[in-house]
C-alpha cells in the first residue's frame, strides 16, 4: 500500500510541474523574491562573493518608474538545504525596500548560496537598471 501511495505521490508532483501548469508558473512568478520559497538567488561559485552579490542586486534595482529604491537588511530567515552552504545548508537574508510612492515597504528574500541564473529574474512591479 506504502508502494503504490509513492507511485501515486510522485505522478501528481510530476502532473503538477510548472512546465505544465501555467496557473503555478504565474504564481510562483508573481512571488518570486517576495515569498522565501521563491528567493532571489544571487550566489557564485565563491561563497564569499554572496554579500557583495546580494548589494550590487540591490543597487541595480528600482521601482517600477525608474525611481531610487532605499533598502536595509533586516536579518536572516528561513533554514533550507543546499550542498553550495556551510555543513549542507543556508539561511536567506530579508532586506525592507523602499521608494517613494509605495504605499508600504515590501520585503525580499535573497538566496547568496547557491549560483545565481545566467538571466536574473526581478521580482514583480520592480525593475533592473540598464
Amino acid at each position: 500500500m506504502k508502494k503504490i501511495f509513492f507511485i501515486c505521490s510522485l505522478f501528481l508532483l510530476a502532473a503538477c510541474g510548472t512546465s505544465r501548469n501555467p496557473q503555478l508558473q504565474e504564481e510562483m512568478e508573481r512571488n518570486f523574491g517576495f515569498d522565501p520559497r521563491h528567493p532571489i538567488i544571487v550566489g557564485s561559485d565563491d561563497l564569499q562573493e554572496g554579500p557583495r552579490n546580494q548589494q550590487d542586486y540591490l543597487n541595480n534595482l528600482s521601482g517600477p518608474n525608474g525611481e531610487v529604491i532605499t533598502y536595509t537588511r533586516i536579518g536572516s530567515c528561513c533554514e533550507f538545504k543546499t550542498e553550495n552552504g556551510i555543513l549542507g545548508g543556508g539561511m536567506l537574508d530579508k532586506y525592507e525596500v523602499n521608494y517613494d510612492g509605495l504605499e508600504e515597504p515590501i520585503i525580499l528574500y535573497f538566496n547568496m548560496y547557491d549560483p545565481a541564473p545566467e538571466d536574473l529574474e526581478v521580482p514583480a512591479g520592480l525593475i533592473l537598471k540598464e
